[in-house]
């Protein structure tokens, strides 16, 4: 008997995946359904987890199954918090990891898309999240390769980006974008000890514009409030403090532009006399 666990956040978690039929949702449903021989499944995932709560409270749990796989998803709620830490995130994700290793638990994790790309944000909010999850990114890959942990990228799958893909809060993958997830899990899995299966892809029914706003009014708005008591001070405090380096990289532009020229530095350019007889003796080299 053989099992895989589930840890993380939200899209571990496979919210995003509104299939009410079936127990088992998101990518952890999938990828239970492709390895062939895995008869046990658990998921320890939820919503608003961070890579410490991953550590401390889901790995004990995970450990009790004695998993022959895990696949961990987490960190997106570490770069949407104000006390963003990235030692604190790298630490908990190798404690997590190399304990994991330590018992031969084969683990798969998985790197962030750029959310820029689905969500239009102010320029200075979209540099910020960029640059954190830029640095998410390169702790997963640096914890993954240094650990033995077969990592997604999920900005290299060719339709990444495809509405498809993607919840109407375009922040979670879809029923149809967990599919491919578990689909490249799968394809990393396939060759080291493990046969997987194809699954069948889920047939998506195309939402109209009434049930997305229907949706975003009944359940986004709830979360939206939910989480601006966390997240606007310190987005508020980030963005104060975006626009001052903004300010201050003008104000020192500004200030080169002002300054006189050194002509001595610029040989294309020689005071010429006010006379008009007057011409220079040599022609101008402007290759000199």
């Amino acid at each position: 008997m053989r099992t895989v666990v589930v840890l993380g956040d939200s899209v571990g978690f496979g919210v995003g995946d509104e299939d009410h039929e079936h127990p088992h949702k998101g990518v952890g449903g999938f990828l239970h359904q492709a390895l062939v021989d895995f008869t046990s499944y658990f998921n320890y995932s939820r919503p608003g987890a961070r890579m410490r709560e991953v550590f401390e409270v889901q790995l004990p749990q995970a450990l009790d199954h004695q998993p022959d796989v895990v696949v961990l998803i987490a960190g997106g709620n570490d770069v949407l918090r104000q006390n963003f830490d990235p030692t604190d995130i790298y630490w908990s994700m190798y404690g997590t990891i190399t304990t994991l290793r330590g018992r031969g638990i084969e683990v798969l994790t998985m790197k962030l898309h750029d959310p820029n790309k689905k969500i239009r944000l102010p320029k200075r909010l979209a540099r910020l999240l960029h640059q954190r999850v830029e640095t998410l990114n390169l702790i997963i890959d640096d914890v993954s390769g240094l650990l033995g942990a077969k990592c997604l990228d999920v900005r290299e799958i060719n339709i990444a980006y495809d509405k498809a893909m993607w919840h109407v809060d375009r922040m979670h993958p879809s029923r149809f974008g967990y599919h491919v997830l578990a689909q490249h899990f799968a394809e990393l899995l396939s060759g080291h000890g493990h046969q997987v299966r194809d699954v069948t892809a889920p047939i998506v029914r195309p939402r109209s514009r009434r049930e997305n706003v229907q949706w975003m009014m009944r359940m986004g708005l709830p979360w939206f409030l939910k989480r601006c008591k966390d997240l606007f001070p310190g987005v508020g405090y980030l963005l104060v403090l975006e626009t001052s380096k903004d300010v201050a990289r003008a104000v020192r532009k500004r200030r080169n532009k002002s300054a006189a020229p050194d002509l001595s530095r610029q040989p294309w350019r020689r005071p010429m006399s006010t006379s008009p007889d007057t011409r220079p003796e040599t022609p101008l080299d402007i290759a000199a």
